[in-house]
């Protein structure tokens, strides 16, 4: 089996904790790090050297040059924007700056799962993904995203 090492580059706590503990539980995709801000991101890649990078357009310093500057400082590797915004000429702008896919953030974390998995095996220019809604799981429910196992703490709030 090919594991994939990956570094997320959130400023929200509760977004990187919840892409952490999903990853602790993957067998194919292996967590080397975390960043809060463009400065931390660089440290990863510099240290880390991971095979795909998860990064948020909107961290402190963040946007299209810092996806440059990483693809200068780790030339081969994969970056996963997984973004909030929903504007195409942030994706563009991602896109061109070297980032091999653009994910929206809505509550579902199968598009995310499912984009660093396919990271470096098929074009860059592909569309925004999307899970299939917005919506959250109801609070009483928890998310398990069909797999009959008991919600993960940290991804409680995502569905699968």
């Amino acid at each position: 089996m090919d594991i994939r090492t990956v570094l997320v580059c959130d400023d929200r706590k509760e977004m990187r904790d919840a892409i952490a503990g999903l990853l602790e539980l993957l067998p194919d995709l292996k967590l080397v790090g975390t960043a809060v801000d463009a400065a931390t991101c660089r440290d990863g890649i510099r240290e880390w050297l991971p095979d795909v990078l998860m990064l948020d357009v909107n961290i402190p310093g963040g946007g299209p040059a810092l996806a440059t500057e990483v693809k200068v400082l780790h030339p081969g590797v994969h970056i996963v924007v997984f973004s909030g915004r929903d504007e195409p000429a942030i994706r563009e702008q991602m896109l061109a700056a070297g980032a091999d896919q653009y994910v929206i953030k809505t509550g579902r974390m199968n598009p995310l799962l499912a984009a660093l998995r396919r990271a470096g095996t098929e074009p860059s220019a592909l569309p925004a993904q999307r899970g299939p809604s917005a919506e959250r799981p109801p609070a009483s429910g928890g998310a398990q995203g069909g797999t009959g196992h008991p919600p993960h703490p940290l991804t409680s709030g995502f569905v699968l």
